[in-house]
């Protein structure tokens, strides 16, 4: 019998043309978890996660503080052997976004993959692998040449707001989560 447990698979998605052939769009990699039978091993149900599933440990550096966000996911993913790919402008962006001692502290409360992801909203971005098994650090939508946000006014009355101001001001603290995994960023 073959052991399907640790072994990595490339996946496809395919759609069949007019003409009969398929065509068939990349999905990743994905190594196989916890195969499963229930008929002596002639059909072999599988489960299979992408590498960010491996980043369950308490997220731990070496780095010194203060560092750059940049240099912290480039730790973590290198710790795993995964190439990390910027879309355009971030890595210069997480490599300009300083990472105090005290922030880094407020970190080793989580895994590595959600750090990933805390690094990569820092400016605006998530983290997820692509497929070609890298991490792919991305836009959430195309932000417009200076990468400034703009909440529009629209947008802004949902949910009862109340605009009491209209002047522009500048947010300097964000917190984001739930219950007890709440990550503040700025004072």
């Amino acid at each position: 019998s073959f052991n399907y447990g640790g072994k990595v698979l490339f996946a496809e998605c395919g759609i069949k043309l007019e003409d009969e052939s398929f065509f068939y769009v990349p999905v990743g990699y994905f190594t196989i978890d916890k195969p499963q039978t229930d008929d002596d091993w002639r059909t072999v149900s599988l489960s299979a996660y992408d590498d960010i599933a491996r980043m369950t440990a308490k997220w731990s550096s070496t780095l010194t503080y203060p560092s750059t966000a940049e240099a912290i996911l480039e730790e973590i993913t290198g710790k795993y052997g995964i190439a990390v790919e910027f879309a355009n402008g971030l890595d210069s962006i997480l490599a300009a976004r300083t990472v105090t001692e005290s922030e880094a502290a407020s970190l080793t409360a989580y895994t590595e993959r959600e750090v990933c992801g805390f690094i990569a909203g820092l400016v605006g971005a998530n983290a997820r692998m692509n497929t070609v098994g890298a991490m792919k650090i991305d836009w959430y939508a195309s932000p417009s040449s200076s990468y400034a946000v703009e909440i529009t006014a629209e947008v802004q009355w949902q949910n009862g707001f109340k605009k009491t101001s209209e002047d522009h001001f500048e947010i300097s603290s964000i917190t984001s989560g739930i219950d007890d995994k709440v990550f503040t960023a700025g004072t």
